[in-house]
């Protein structure tokens, strides 16, 4: 029997602590990680172990993800150095909801000779035991697919009523779940007023917009409304943040739900036809309509903003187009100066044959061209008259009041119909079906051909207003100019609707005035 000098002491097993969360609310309050990690230091001082507290892993995120959980990760790293003997965790659905993902760290745990062990589970390794974890494993995953169809539906059922979801505070807005709606926030709706403002009526780039904010000093969207754990400030106003806003359709008096589905990994946009369109008053407009179209008309264009080259802006970015293929060129530098080149040639599969041009040939000889239509009305009427006649409705196109008669007459014959019905217990209902479901077709077919005819109406009404608007543009601008800048011709051909399109020695400009 060996002496009490001959008896060995062994060391306590240490154990890393593992607690998991799926949403951030539950992290905040604190009471369901708290919980869990006193119920697994229980645990261990129970069975003898003794905590390492340098392998407290705190998780907030699903369970149902493996590769995509930071805390999780550094587990199964500190697996492969055996940096404890034990890793405990209050329960299996904790470690991994699929079942999958939880043999693969078991397996992992196994291979590198650390034991893990649940405080609300004993299982042991024995083949009943893996299969106890599998299957609760796979109650657990069901469990969570059955968590997220219930939201989907529920989701789907508060847009069907035409209440928004979600009650994230949008920029702008002051947002009341329990009505679905949203409220305007006054102060904020006036820097986004100000945002199209500047972007649609002069010309300011989206980063110029941005430091022009913040150089007065404006709270950027996110200053009191998201606080960052390492206590950093909250971001300025930066280009790609006035483009969300510029982006909005809300700020228009637009409003989706289930724009977006979530994933495992990361959320996807729905396509548009899934979009749910909810009732006006959702979102109150805070821009007129044209302010949001014409920014997103801008965006499209993608002209490159004015800027962007302060110190060489060119007159024709954005609007030279290939001869050869009608694609967009680019504007390079060159060793002679700037070049607007076919784009395709920074494309696979091989570039145009289209061949590129001197900035400063191209750009003189486009504003004489576009000067002279200026300088000549005539010139101008005569395509806007050609667009008119384009636009003219076609002859098989009825006039509204025509169909509204027509709509009227088929509604007598029917009342007519049924009048005879009632007064003649010998008239055939059969006949009668048949005539009242016949004129049902007529009255649908006018109905459809009088939708159409008014959307004609009103294309044509607002083209008076166009070309009346336009006329009195061109002579405001044909009076000044020789004193404007590059900005402002830009504005001009922007206005025109200008396309020139070039390859080596063959040139030719275009216009559109006035966009039907």
């Amino acid at each position: 029997m060996p002496t009490p000098a001959e008896r060995v002491t062994l060391p306590m097993p240490t154990a890393a602590i593992y607690t998991r969360v799926s949403t951030g609310n539950q992290e905040i309050e604190g009471t369901s990680l708290g919980s869990q990690e006193d119920r697994c230091r229980e645990y261990a001082a129970s069975q003898g172990y003794t905590v390492d507290e340098a392998h407290l892993y705190v998780e907030v995120h699903t369970g149902i993800e493996l590769w995509e959980r930071p805390q999780l990760t550094a587990v199964r790293e500190a697996f492969k150095h055996r940096a404890f003997d034990v890793l405990v965790v209050y329960a299996i659905d904790r470690l991994a909801r699929d079942p999958v993902h939880l043999g693969v760290i078991l397996t992992e745990a196994q291979h590198h000779d650390v034991r893990v062990e649940f405080v609300s589970e004993v299982i042991d390794d024995s083949i009943d035991g893996q299969m106890i974890r599998f299957l609760r494993g796979i109650a657990a995953k069901i469990e969570h697919e059955k968590i997220r169809e219930r939201a989907v539906r529920s989701h789907h059922a508060r847009a069907k009523a035409g209440k928004m979801w979600t009650t994230s505070p949008a920029y702008g807005y002051i947002a009341d779940h329990v009505l679905g709606k949203r409220t305007i926030n006054d102060a904020e709706a006036d820097v986004i007023r100000e945002i199209f403002t500047l972007y649609v009526d002069e010309g300011y780039s989206m980063g110029g917009i941005a430091a022009l904010l913040n150089e007065r000093g404006v709270p950027s969207p996110t200053v009191g409304k998201k606080v960052w754990k390492d206590g950093r400030a909250a971001p300025l106003w930066a280009g790609i943040t006035v483009r969300y806003v510029l982006k909005n359709e809300t700020y228009g008096g637009t409003t989706y739900a289930l724009r977006w589905k979530g994933g495992d990994r990361a959320r996807t946009k729905r396509p548009r036809e899934e979009w749910i369109l909810l009732p006006p008053d959702t979102s109150p407009a805070i821009v007129d309509q044209r302010y949001i179209t014409a920014a997103q008309d801008r965006m499209a264009t993608n002209r490159g903003d004015w800027g962007r080259n302060n110190r060489h802006p060119m007159l024709l970015r954005g609007f030279v187009y290939c001869h050869v293929c009608d694609t967009r060129m680019w504007l390079a530098k060159h060793h002679s100066g700037y070049v607007y080149r076919c784009s395709t040639r920074y494309r696979d599969p091989a570039a145009c044959s289209g061949s590129q041009m001197r900035a400063s040939r191209i750009e003189p000889w486009a504003w004489d061209q576009v000067r002279t239509l200026l300088m000549n009305p005539d010139m101008i009427d005569q395509e806007v008259a050609r667009q008119r006649e384009a636009h003219q409705a076609p002859q098989d196109i009825r006039s509204a009041r025509r169909l509204h008669a027509e709509l009227q007459r088929l509604t007598r014959a029917q009342d007519r119909i049924m009048a005879r019905f009632t007064a003649s217990d010998a008239f055939p209902w059969d006949v009668v079906e048949r005539e009242i479901q016949r004129l049902e077709t007529e009255k649908a077919d006018i109905r459809a051909a009088l939708a159409k005819a008014q959307v004609v109406e009103r294309a044509q009404q607002d083209m008076q207003q166009q070309l009346a608007t336009f006329h009195n543009w061109r002579s405001h601008i044909a009076a000044n100019l020789d004193t404007m800048s590059v900005e402002e011709q830009r504005r001009v051909l922007e206005v025109l609707g200008v396309k020139v399109r070039l390859s080596g020695e063959t040139w030719d400009l275009t216009i559109r005035p006035v966009q039907l």
